[in-house]
């Protein structure tokens, strides 16, 4: 007598549970993006030191005071460039930036990401990042985080060009395409809503917006509906039971 054909195809997976896909940004989603911020000043405030004939702690505190004045924002380089001029004498803007973004970073995950993550493994989602910004700063940035032992797929959006930064929806599409998952079967959860939810949307995904203080966009607002996201959560907690029931 044969096997019964019902658990050949369970054996398959024919019966299993249809597979989704959990995608994530990176920056101010999975690690506070300010962390990231202040080791790189800690970084430079090392470097330059002695070129400055100042203590690198006091130098680090001038850039960290910096980040929080809104006229210095994407600036602060050339800010301590002018506070300290004796500086231009070795280094200039752009090999400071290149010195920022070539660092290795001192982040961690936020408390719960790396229990949340291995929750939704279990519960056998396809787990992806999508994330922009200079590419070696990037995947430093994953390296730090581990986050390749973590997830599925790790997208840095300007290894293909910057035009593929969001909300061009080329990474999305890469993700549906890799986990073989539908639009219905993918949600993406990011911070930014001014360019975070509008590609996904589009595509028929769901869209989860984590909000919580000290992120850099926690104040901005959807500048148009069809760029809004279609949950927020307000906290680490609160996206894991979300996530955990929609995977059900």
């Amino acid at each position: 007598m044969g096997e019964d054909p019902a658990l050949n195809r369970f054996r398959s997976g024919a019966l299993s549970k249809p597979r989704k896909a959990v995608v994530f940004d990176m920056d101010d989603t999975l690690y506070l993006e300010r962390e990231y911020v202040l080791s790189g000043f800690r970084h430079i405030a090392g470097l330059v030191a002695l070129d400055a004939r100042e203590s690198p702690e006091d130098i680090f505190a001038f850039l960290e005071a910096s980040s929080t004045m809104p006229e210095h924002q994407g600036h602060h380089l050339d800010f301590l460039l002018e506070k300290y001029p004796g500086l231009r004498a070795v280094w200039n803007a752009g090999r400071l930036i290149e010195e920022y973004r070539r660092h290795n970073p001192r982040i961690s995950l936020l408390p719960g990401v790396g229990s949340m993550l291995s929750d939704l493994r279990d519960a056998g989602a396809y787990l992806a990042v999508i994330t922009d910004g200079a590419s070696q700063s990037q995947h430093r940035k994953a390296e730090a985080l581990q986050l390749a032992a973590q997830v599925n797929l790790l997208i840095v959006t300007d290894d293909h060009g910057i035009e593929y930064r969001k909300p061009h929806p080329y990474a999305y599409r890469r993700v549906s395409e890799a986990s073989g998952c539908g639009p219905k079967a993918c949600i993406y959860v990011g911070d930014n809503p001014a360019k975070d939810f509008l590609a996904p949307r589009v595509l028929g995904w769901d869209t989860v917006r984590i909000r919580f203080p000290n992120q850099l966009h926690a104040q901005a607002e959807p500048l148009a509906p069809e760029a809004a996201p279609l949950v927020e959560c307000g906290g680490i907690t609160q996206l894991r039971g979300f996530l955990k029931c929609w995977l059900t």
